[in-house]
């Protein structure tokens, strides 16, 4: 209890844990990449509280109870999107990351099936 960062480790913890603004998509994102599909499209957070830590040369996102694990590459993506206000497609895969656009894809598209964020 006499620890300093015991407070801030606290808040973390329950920024990781806390729940996400529900939304209702159509099934098709389970079959098909849809990220691609239109990038004008808008992308909105939906676990508002998601925080991005770097661990051991990894990006560690953790929202909604969960963590997902990514290459230090795609932390630039991840922080945009924790960052900017329901930013476009484009504007996300345009960030300057050290991945490709079908490995950002891929990583949107594994946020999208969590349920951390959605297209509108």
């Amino acid at each position: 209890m006499e620890s300093e960062d015991l407070l801030a480790r606290f808040l973390d913890y329950a920024d990781g844990v806390s729940g996400g603004v529900p939304r209702f998509d159509s099934p098709d994102i389970l079959d098909n990449n849809p990220v691609l599909d239109d990038t004008s499209r808008r992308i909105v957070l939906l676990a508002p509280r998601a925080t991005i830590t770097a661990v051991d040369g990894e990006s560690i996102l953790t929202a909604l109870g969960r963590r997902w694990q990514f290459p230090t590459a795609a932390r630039p993506l991840i922080d945009t999107l924790l960052s900017l206000n329901e930013p476009t497609v484009a504007e996300v895969l345009a960030v300057n990351a050290e991945i490709s656009k079908e490995q950002a894809a891929e990583t949107l598209t594994t946020l999208l099936r969590a349920g951390v964020i959605a297209l509108r």
